[in-house]
């Protein structure tokens, strides 16, 4: 019985030393939370819907254009445009173009 008390009581000194390493630890640790509400980068609706009306009219411009330098059969979807503009992969018309 005394065997199992003093296993007990060294595993209850190890417990707290743990203990105490992680408050030290935590109290050396800033911690900010996570604020709600608007962050200076957010934009609002009407910059948003501004924004996306600007990538249409890329798109649309744009299209015609594609067309003719990658020498396609057909003008590409606004998607396959929208991957080119942003990657400049000419890998995303693919499938579009004309035999010769």
């Amino acid at each position: 019985m005394d065997e199992l008390l003093l296993k007990l009581s060294e595993r209850m000194e190890r417990i707290e030393a743990n203990q105490e390493l992680i408050l030290q630890r935590l109290t050396e640790v800033n911690f900010y939370p996570k604020l709600k509400g608007k962050t200076p980068s957010s934009k609002t609706r009407k910059e948003r819907k501004k924004d996306e009306i600007e990538e249409m009219v890329t798109i649309i411009m744009q299209g015609t254009r594609i067309r003719n330098e990658f020498n396609l059969w057909q003008t590409p979807s606004p998607d396959r445009i929208r991957a080119y503009l942003k990657s400049g992969n000419p890998a995303a018309f693919d499938g579009l173009k004309r035999k010769s």
